[in-house]
């Protein structure tokens, strides 16, 4: 059991770097989400066994081989390694998309002009700078 265990964490640490890589291309988006589908699955399938390893026999643990031991701990730390990368190629893809958002923003404000004006009760004029409706295609 331990040793599918192992299995489970290489295939999830591989399935991390391949997203990492793909974030870092620009891949298509339908690539991507390919990539995370089946990275939810084994995500589901390292916590089911984690889950049937602790119901099977509390104490696995301490009865792994010293070998296997030592590459489950390799495993684990390519894991967190590949997690770590990956949560960095999110937080940039994230904040170029937000850069991008907002120079299109700025671009359409500056070519069309966005601040309106209206009467309040009292007469008097009020302005109002308004973000610009701006849509995405996610499809592309």
């Amino acid at each position: 059991m331990a040793a599918e265990l192992l299995d489970l964490m290489q295939a999830m640490a591989r399935i991390t770097e391949q997203e990492t890589e793909l974030l870092y291309e620009h891949a298509p988006r339908a690539e991507i989400e390919e990539v995370v589908r089946d990275k939810i699955r084994l995500a589901a399938a390292l916590d089911a066994q984690l889950a049937r390893m602790e119901r099977e026999n509390p104490k696995w643990r301490a009865e792994i081989d010293p070998e296997l031991r030592v590459e489950l701990a390799e495993a684990a730390e390519r894991m967190a390694n590949s997690a770590k990368a990956n949560g960095i190629a999110l937080e940039r893809k994230i904040a170029f998309a937000e850069d991008l958002i907002l120079a299109i923003e700025q671009d359409t404000r500056r070519r069309r002009g966005s601040t309106s004006a209206s009467y309040g009760a009292g007469g008097m004029m009020q302005r109002a700078d308004l973000p610009s409706p701006i849509a995405i295609n996610t499809q592309l």
